[in-house]
């Protein structure tokens, strides 16, 4: 550790803030010298930039996972109630969703009332939204869509309650590429 904090104060990527005195060696303490760094993609050591975004993204990914299974788990008395419900249309799977309970929704659309989603968006349900959907969107409602999520994000970003509960958000928006079946030997 005192290699790499030493390695880090000589990089300019750490300060020493204060240090105290004791007996023997001065204990001191340190800090980052920025709030943020920008490490190029040559100076990591993933193959690809996919590699380096898998990376960045698997904490996030593993506790968004472990949170909403959490909640989940919390939902129904029983696992059997659980269920993977998937619905389409002649144009393919539309979406799939696991639900605590079997929805209440026709087979074709129909989203009134909340659709099959309605029960978790009452009020003494826990706040939890995973929801992933492919849209077929123009360039122009696909910039839109970026910018309200952009202004979504930062209105409750600024939302400070001291007795409030921490929330995981993860919104993702992206050009849905076709990624190639692998075939098995």
């Amino acid at each position: 550790m005192l290699y790499r904090v030493r390695q880090f104060l000589r990089l300019g990527l750490l300060t020493v803030t204060r240090t105290e005195a004791r007996a023997g060696r001065a204990l001191k303490y340190y800090r980052a010298s920025s709030s943020g760094y920008f490490v190029p993609f040559p100076a990591t050591h993933a193959d690809t930039v996919q590699a380096v975004y898998e990376a960045s993204l698997d904490h996030p990914r593993r506790s968004v996972l472990a949170s909403l299974a959490q909640v989940w788990s919390g939902l129904a008395d029983d696992a059997r109630d659980y269920g993977l419900y998937t619905f389409g249309d002649e144009r393919g799977l539309m979406s799939h969703v696991l639900l605590p309970y079997r929805p209440a929704v026709p087979q074709r659309g129909g989203t009134a009332g909340g659709g099959m989603l309605g029960p978790l968006l009452a009020d003494e349900a826990p706040a939890v939204w995973n929801n992933t959907a492919t849209l077929s969107l123009s360039a122009r409602d696909a910039k839109a869509l970026q910018r309200d999520l952009y202004a979504l994000h930062r209105r409750y970003q600024d939302c400070r309650d001291p007795a409030g509960e921490s929330y995981l958000v993860r919104l993702t928006l992206t050009p849905a590429v076709v990624v190639p079946r692998q075939r098995l030997s």
